[in-house]
């Protein structure tokens, strides 16, 4: 199910865990611009920039990213299966956060889409333990 554009139109993807890890790393609460997987496929780069609302012209009072103030680092699969694990232990989905949804995708004329969580079915609950959770457990 994709939901309606004008439930979510104007929030932009979190990126997730691979967004708060670089927030940390970093220390600064921006939002992720861009981020690339390494050739080894088990690091990525992430671009992290800093956004401000728009004082005039047509896009006044929309955000903004400022992209010549820009930041990167690198963020691990092994720190991203970590940061998963901790975050599972709430009792909510580690894929969506909770929420149920996720990002599918964007357009100039419709915004942003999201659909149901393909881990949860939805419902935001982590609907069961995988053999890394189970491992990690024991």
């Amino acid at each position: 199910m994709i939901f309606e554009k004008e439930q979510r139109k104007s929030q932009a993807p979190d990126f997730g865990h691979i967004g708060q890890i670089a927030r940390r790393k970093l220390g600064l609460d921006w939002c992720v611009i861009s981020w690339e997987k390494l050739d080894d496929d088990s690091s990525s780069i992430v671009k992290l920039a800093p956004r401000r609302i728009m004082q005039s012209g047509p896009r006044k009072g929309k955000l903004v990213f400022i992209t010549n103030e820009k930041k990167t680092t690198v963020v691990t699969d092994e720190e991203i299966s970590v940061e998963r694990r901790n975050f599972e232990k709430s009792g909510k989905c580690g894929t969506c956060y909770g929420d149920g949804w996720l990002f599918a995708r964007w357009s100039k004329e419709e915004g942003y889409s999201y659909r149901d969580c393909y881990m949860c079915a939805g419902s935001g609950l982590v609907s069961h333990l995988t053999s890394e959770s189970k491992a990690a457990e024991t």
